[in-house]
């Protein structure tokens, strides 16, 4: 007897959840969805979840998204701000990573006082 196949593994899979996307010729969805199930739960609990801090080669950051087949994680760089993609196996514990030095003056983001709208002149250490 052949097991169910339900939309939940085209949701774990990231497909689109169009029945017509992902139905096979029987009209029912594609079996494959069911056993590349397994693979897409092996390689997903490699990777960090959202928000994890993690070190890179780069600096710290935090993971910002992730590419399940491929195996790669966008991360936010702390220090920059920047958004790198790195493979799963090269991230580094958060010791590990090395320290960045601060951005210079025009790439820092510009202060924008207390209450984080800007255009009042003022900054949190007072006028400029």
């Amino acid at each position: 007897m052949l097991k169910p196949v339900s939309i939940k593994h085209a949701k774990v899979q990231g497909h689109t959840l169009d029945p017509l996307k992902i139905s096979g010729r029987c009209g029912r969805l594609m079996c494959c969805l069911r056993y590349e199930d397994q693979t897409y739960a092996e390689l997903a609990a490699k990777l960090p979840k959202r928000g994890t801090v993690v070190g890179t080669s780069e600096g710290v950051g935090s993971v910002v998204e992730t590419r399940t087949l491929v195996q790669l994680v966008l991360v936010r760089l702390h220090a920059s701000g920047q958004e790198i993609a790195v493979p799963v196996e090269e991230l580094l514990p958060v010791e590990q990573a090395p320290a960045t030095p601060a951005a210079p003056p025009e790439q820092r983001p510009r202060d924008r006082g207390r209450d984080g709208k800007g255009g009042d002149g003022k900054s949190p250490r007072g006028r400029r």
